[in-house]
């Protein structure tokens, strides 16, 4: 399981607060689907997880707009491809194995789409911007 580390800040403090509880709420849907917990606890953390997701995107979607980002098309499609996967998994019937595919796509969707694509925007933001947020 991967956690949250330093060297994961883009510098762009909401930004990364949220990345920060991105990988807290991973490590609970992961907690809860290896010690036994009940199906439902698991889906509740699942359904958390997602939808925090959401949210991130709109709201990174949004600094990302006013602040009229030259690869915004490109950074919504990334997260376009996200959110459905997890759609899609939302659907699986067997809670171990959705869990399973949930943190594979999630692993490897936040340490690469956070150390390129929002670190690009970061880079960006900190050229274009004389008061970065």
């Amino acid at each position: 399981m991967i956690k949250w580390s330093e060297d994961l800040r883009i510098g762009i403090k909401d930004i990364d607060d949220q990345h920060q509880w991105l990988f807290d709420c991973l490590a609970r849907l992961q907690e809860s689907a290896t010690n036994g917990t009940a199906d439902s606890a698991v889906q509740i953390a699942f359904d958390e997880l997602r939808d925090y997701v959401n949210i991130h995107f709109f709201m990174e979607e949004g600094l990302m707009r006013s602040q009229r980002y030259p690869e915004l098309a490109a950074h919504l499609l990334e997260h376009e491809q996200i959110s459905r996967g997890l759609e899609e998994l939302s659907h699986q019937t067997d809670l171990t194995e959705a869990f399973g595919n949930t943190v594979m796509l999630l692993s490897d969707w936040l340490v690469n789409h956070i150390g390129s694509s929002d670190r690009g925007f970061a880079s960006y933001l900190k050229k274009s911007v004389k008061d970065p947020i």
